[in-house]
């Protein structure tokens, strides 16, 4: 079958990887680029005691990047289990125990006074004297152990106060509502407060968890009943660290800014074509795509200030999500302090040659002048990108999951091949988790082609 947008010059690029892992290039000097080397010397810069937390391969990978542009810099590091490479092992480097870092992991209640206090050992074995101390993290499931520990050593940067803001959905609405922004209703998680909130908003309502991430555990409540069953899951001990929220049905939007000291140095914003909780719960595909219409943006920079001065927290990159209203006007859902999961960060600096990862760790580190500045990028009327990811099913032993193309059992290499030839695609497998895909191009072709393949991939076991 011919697509039917073959004339379009949109760039479908395809990756087959695991899901949502969080964070996500070489650059070279020209003036679209995110990282741009200064024109002065770092010879006058104070001295510092630069640390990362080394908790994936992606911020091991980050690192290294990080440490190549600044090349005069000592850097040291904390390491929560990670194997590390040759240049970082040259390094000094203070390692929490997989077994601390495991126990963490089963008890969030306790995580963060324990992995904290792990953290602040090290830096007080890794600092040195007649230097500040500057850390950087990148994984949200560890931002509180951080910043406890840069609040025991009173160091710049993101505190245990303001960490909460960022990993507490209870309690950044709670922080943002005091501010003026617009939060949806929400109440602690209760058959009291469920009912109250379901006699004012009506049902659905919502069920999530307080610090979860990717709508993992999220539920649509529809009535009385299925709320009284969804609480009785929930041990009672647990019932603090999960929220009630209305129901909002308006698109959902995720904006992905950079800042330095509350000032944007980048954003972008997607809206969802099908959301990230419709990928768990109901094994359809997620899919987000570029808006690069200059009014709704200058919108969405606004939007995105107040949530800094709301929080009162403005260095480092931020994943935003909102409601829209036909009016445009937006509803706060959540705020994290990462880059965007998935492949967000692949768009990014696919479309705006903008490395996200990068940039949080450099503007945690004090480097905020090696990220490229221009707010207003995203607005290029022949730029905008997506993603798509298609869940693949777990088959039975010997059978294998195929992405079956109108009805055709075809291999996903085959399928692009003779249905795509303006597709480049390049080092494609598969995996148990999902397919990938990247676009990129401009907006029209980009939705064209987004809604054909959602329309007509589908997958199944053979």
């Amino acid at each position: 079958m011919t697509h039917p947008q073959k004339t379009q010059k949109s760039t479908l690029l395809i990756a087959l990887t695991t899901l949502f892992a969080l964070g996500f290039g070489a650059c070279k000097p020209r003036a679209s680029m995110v990282f741009s080397a200064r024109d002065q010397s770092d010879q006058n810069d104070e001295p510092k005691t630069l640390i990362i937390v080394l908790n994936s391969e992606t911020t091991i990978q980050d690192a290294e990047k990080i440490m190549r542009m600044i090349p005069g810099q000592k850097f040291s590091f904390v390491n929560l289990g990670q194997t590390l490479s040759y240049d970082l092992k040259k390094r000094p480097v203070c390692n929490v125990s997989s077994e601390i870092k495991n126990e963490v992991e089963l008890k969030y209640e306790k995580s963060i006074q324990i992995l904290g206090n792990e953290i602040t050992k090290c830096l007080e074995k890794l600092k040195e004297e007649g230097s500040e101390m500057l850390v950087a993290d990148a994984d949200e499931s560890y931002i509180e152990a951080v910043a406890l520990a840069r609040s025991a050593l009173n160091l710049k940067g993101l505190d245990l106060k303001h960490s909460r803001y960022f990993r507490d959905k209870f309690v950044m609405k709670e922080k943002l509502r005091s501010s003026g922004v617009k939060v949806p209703k929400f109440v602690s998680a209760s058959i009291l407060q469920g009912e109250a909130l379901a006699a004012e908003t009506r049902y659905p309502i919502v069920l999530k968890p307080r610090t979860s991430q990717g709508s993992i555990g999220v539920k649509f409540i529809q009535n009385k009943g299925e709320l009284a069953s969804a609480l009785a899951e929930i041990p009672s001990k647990d019932l603090a660290v999960w929220e009630l929220e209305e129901a909002i049905e308006h698109p959902i939007l995720h904006i992905d800014f950079a800042a330095e000291n509350g000032q944007l140095k980048y954003l972008s914003a997607s809206q969802y074509l099908v959301t990230a909780f419709e990928f768990y719960q109901n094994q359809k595909a997620v899919a987000t795509i570029l808006i690069n219409d200059a009014v709704q943006l200058a919108s969405f920079r606004n939007f995105a200030k107040s949530i800094m001065q709301g929080l009162d927290h403005g260095d480092g990159v931020f994943h935003l999500e909102a409601f829209q209203a036909p009016s445009g006007e937006l509803t706060f859902l959540e705020v994290a302090h990462r880059t965007g999961g998935s492949l967000i960060a692949e768009v990014v600096k696919n479309v705006h040659d903008v490395d996200l990862p990068k940039a949080h760790l450099l503007l945690q580190l004090g480097y905020g002048s090696r990220v490229y500045s221009d707010p207003t990028v995203s607005e290029a009327k022949d730029k905008s990108g997506g993603l798509m990811v298609l869940p693949i099913p777990k088959c039975p032993p010997k059978r294998k999951a195929k992405l079956d193309y109108s009805g055709q059992g075809k291999n996903f290499e085959t399928i692009l091949e003779t249905s795509f030839n303006q597709v480049n695609a390049k080092r494609m497998r598969e995996t148990e988790h999902a397919a990938e895909f990247i676009f990129k191009g401009t907006y029209d072709a980009v939705k064209t082609e987004m809604d054909y393949l959602l329309a007509n991939l589908k997958v199944k076991c053979e």
